[in-house]
C-alpha cells in the first residue's frame, strides 16, 4: 500500500498524519504497520479524512481518541501549507462531536509554530483500585473521550526507572479493566510537575513511551484544579519539551483546560507498507 503522509514533532511526540484514503476498519493495522517502521520513528497516527461539519479537515486518531498534538499538528501543517503565519484553525475530530479550534502561530518564519486547543472535558475523574507492584493501588483516573489516563505517583518508587518498570508489568491487565479505546498511564512526579506517558491503544495493539502527551498534561491539569478547587496554570514538563495546561474552575468544577505548545513540521512524503 502506498501512503502520502505528513511527518510532525509536537514537544517530541512524533506524529504521522495520512493523506492518503485508507478505510477505517484498516486504521489500526495501518497505524500498526507504520509505527513499525524504523524510518519513520512515529510515536502516534492519525487520519486525515474530509470534514461532515464545514471544519477545514477532520482527524482520526487510531484509537478513536481525541489528541491536543495531533490537533494542533493538522492546524500548523495547514497553515504552513497556506502560506499564513497566524491562523485560528476549524477542525473536527476523533472523540468530540462538534468542530474545535487550534490557533497557530509560525515562529521565526520556519516550520515551527507554537500551537493552542481547548481540550474536552472529561467525562469522569475518579479513583479505581488496579494491581501495580504486588498490590492494589488506588489511583486518579480521568477519564477524556477515547482515552483515560491513570495518574502514577512517582514518589510510590524508589527511582523513575522502577516505576516504568512496574508499570511496563501492569500495563496490559491495565488496558483490559478500562472502558476506553485507548488508555494512558502517566508518572507524575509532582514536586518537578514532570510526566512519562505511556499510551496503549487497543485496536492497533500498542504502546509507546511518548515523548510528549497533550492530553496527558490536560489530564493532571484537570486532576490539581479539580482536587485543589481552582484554577491552574501548569508548566507540565515531559521528555521532548513543556506543555503548558491552563484549566479554568468555576461554580465547583473544571469548566476547560487550554494547553499550549511547539510543533515542527518535519517531512512530507511517501511510504509503502
Amino acid at each position: 500500500m502506498e501512503l502520502s503522509f505528513i511527518k510532525t514533532d509536537p514537544t517530541g511526540n512524533a506524529t504521522i498524519l495520512v493523506e492518503s484514503s485508507v478505510p477505517r476498519n484498516r486504521y489500526a493495522e495501518t497505524a500498526a504497520a507504520l509505527m513499525r517502521r524504523e524510518n519513520l520513528c512515529a510515536e502516534q497516527v492519525g487520519f486525515i479524512e474530509e470534514p461532515e461539519r464545514g471544519a477545514r479537515a477532520r482527524l482520526c486518531m487510531m484509537g478513536g481518541e481525541f489528541c491536543g498534538n495531533a490537533a494542533m499538528s493538522l492546524a500548523a501543517f495547514i497553515a504552513h501549507r497556506d502560506g499564513v503565519s497566524d491562523m485560528i484553525v476549524p477542525l473536527e475530530m476523533s472523540g468530540v462531536s462538534g468542530i474545535i479550534t487550534c490557533g497557530v502561530k509560525q515562529t521565526n518564519g520556519g516550520t515551527v509554530y507554537s500551537g493552542s486547543v481547548e481540550m474536552p472535558p472529561p467525562e469522569h475523574i475518579g479513583r479505581a483500585g488496579l494491581p501495580l507492584g504486588g498490590t492494589v493501588a488506588h489511583l486518579v483516573g480521568v477519564k477524556l473521550p477515547g482515552i483515560t489516563h491513570i495518574i502514577v505517583p512517582v514518589r510510590m518508587f524508589k527511582t523513575m526507572e522502577l516505576a516504568k518498570e512496574a508499570v511496563n508489568l501492569v500495563a496490559g491487565k491495565w488496558i483490559d479493566l478500562v472502558r476506553s479505546d485507548a488508555l494512558g498511564i502517566i508518572l507524575f512526579d509532582a514536586k518537578t510537575c514532570y510526566i512519562e506517558p505511556l499510551v496503549c491503544v487497543k485496536g492497533s495493539g500498542t504502546a509507546t513511551w511518548e515523548h510528549g502527551c497533550a492530553s496527558g498534561a490536560a489530564a493532571i491539569a484537570y486532576y490539581i484544579s479539580s482536587s485543589e478547587g481552582c484554577g491552574a496554570s501548569l508548566r507540565v514538563r515531559q521528555p521532548g519539551g513543556v506543555i503548558d495546561a491552563d484549566a479554568t474552575y468555576e461554580n465547583g468544577s473544571v469548566k476547560k483546560v487550554t494547553v499550549r505548545g511547539k510543533v515542527r513540521i518535519v517531512a512530507r512524503g511517501v511510504t509503502y507498507i
